[in-house]
């Protein structure tokens, strides 16, 4: 693929502090350009995986700080066994 004909293009923006600290990579990883390097890099890189989270892990969470409230009022601690059942289920539920 090193060989290919490149007749795409794609342009971004860099800061010039940006630009710089990207050159100075490049150049101490042995490129000749800042395009050779951010290419092999988005191509041939790992990205992070992406975080996705479900209306269940919102749901989660809501109930999650209702529970904290309920918790530090022990006057609630009936009202919360459901919340507790009810979260549970929903963690089981994601996937991790």
């Amino acid at each position: 693929m090193a060989h290919a004909n490149k007749s795409s293009s794609v342009t971004f923006r860099l800061s010039s502090e940006e630009k710089e600290k990207t050159e100075k990579k490049a150049e101490a990883a042995g490129y000749d350009t800042i395009s050779a390097y951010v290419r092999d890099h988005v191509i041939n890189g790992t990205p992070k995986d992406k975080l996705v989270l479900s209306p269940e892990s919102f749901e989660g969470l809501a109930i999650a700080s209702t529970l904290s409230g309920m918790l530090n009022n022990t006057s609630h601690s009936r009202e919360s066994q459901p919340l507790l059942l009810r979260l549970t289920r929903i963690l089981m539920a994601v996937k991790s």
